[in-house]
Formats: structure tokens, sequence, C-alpha cells
């Protein structure tokens, strides 16, 4: 809801709150890599992504979170990774990837 309201700071604090609690939920941490990176906190966003996938590895939409965060960072090398992982995993995902991360 904090985020929806452009809250992002109350959102990564209840977050984080809430993965002390839980921190076996990978949906948790994969939205919590989402809100570092909006705030511009890419090592710790791909941190945030990485136990989400340990957690959860066939989450596609925790890989495409992860390359988005690499291509931010200036990753290539990584966002090809990505790639290849989400085409393995969701084709539709994989393609838009292509489109956004990998082709400019």
């Amino acid at each position: 809801i904090c985020r929806d309201r452009g809250r992002i700071g109350e959102a990564v604090t209840a977050l984080s709150d809430s993965l002390r609690v839980r921190p076996d939920l990978a949906r948790t941490w994969s939205t919590f890599g989402d809100l570092l990176l909006d705030q511009g906190r890419g090592s710790e966003a791909i941190t945030a992504y990485h136990e989400a996938i340990r957690l959860q590895p066939k989450d596609a939409h925790t890989w495409y979170g992860l390359g988005k965060t690499y291509a931010a960072c200036g990753e290539r090398a990584r966002v090809i990774e990505v790639y290849q992982k989400l085409k393995d995993l969701h084709s539709g995902l994989a393609d838009e990837f292509f489109r956004k991360y990998v082709l400019p």
C-alpha cells in the first residue's frame, strides 16, 4: 500500500521488518528488491533478489527483477545470463526482457 501511495521509504522499512520475522518468504524478498531498486539501491536489490531466488529458483518474475537491476547497474554480461535463464522459465517474459534490456 505504501508503494502505491509513493511512500517507498515506508514500504522498505515495513518489508525489512517483515523479513526479520519471516525470512522464508520469497515473494517478500522479491518485492523488497523491487523497492530497493526504486530507491536506486542496486547492490542491495541484487542481494534481495538472490535471496528470493534461493528460496524459489523458478520464479520468472524475480529473475526479471534481478536482470532489470543488473541492467540499471551496467552489468551487461549478467543481463545476458538472466535472459538465458528467463528463456527456460517463461518465454513471454524473456521476449519482453530481451526488448527492454538486452537490445538497447
